[in-house]
């Protein structure tokens, strides 16, 4: 019996190991496609083109006149009206001298608490995050102060504008 298991066990494994190979090499004989040797070849030029006329299929001749035909057509012509390019004059920009230095927009704050830390400084909650005096806020404001006992923050802009924002007394 166990004599018998392992002789089993060995063809098995010849099987699982020849049979790929052998399907390999007769799979063209057996079921007829594949590429041929003259399709990975070089085009034929001259007296061997036509010797090797003569190894092309009816299909494959048919499609090389089909390719030759399409090469030798003109440039093909759009159905739509061609596009004409207008050149737009561009006006020249006008800048206008100004004293006024350009003022930074206030940005949005949501205060929803101040919080006194032991050290005696502060913390705000802003527009869901933490911050501190000192901190950059958006592009141009930092914080210049948060008033724990006031329940406010001041913010200041790159070009000296402030703005004080408070929380409202409950």
């Amino acid at each position: 019996m166990i004599r018998g298991s392992s002789i089993k066990a060995n063809v098995l494994a010849v099987a699982a190991l020849a049979g790929p190979a052998l399907v390999v090499s007769l799979g063209h004989e057996l079921i007829g496609s594949g590429p041929r040797a003259t399709h990975g070849a070089a085009a034929p030029t001259g007296a061997e083109a036509s010797s090797a006329a003569g190894s092309i299929t009816p299909k494959e001749a048919k499609a090389l006149a089909r390719a030759k035909e399409v090469s030798s057509l003109a440039e093909p012509q759009s159905p739509f009206r061609p596009s004409q390019k207008v050149q737009a004059p561009v006006p020249e920009p006008v800048v206008e001298p100004t004293d006024a230095p350009a003022l930074i927009s206030k940005p949005e704050v949501h205060l929803r608490m101040i919080l006194r830390q032991a050290d005696g400084s502060a913390r705000a909650l802003i527009n869901g995050n933490s911050w501190s005096a000192g901190d950059a806020f958006t592009d141009g404001w930092t914080i210049e102060s948060i008033d724990a006992k006031a329940r406010s923050v001041t913010f200041v802009s790159g070009d000296g504008q402030t703005f004080t924002v408070s929380l409202d007394a409950r």
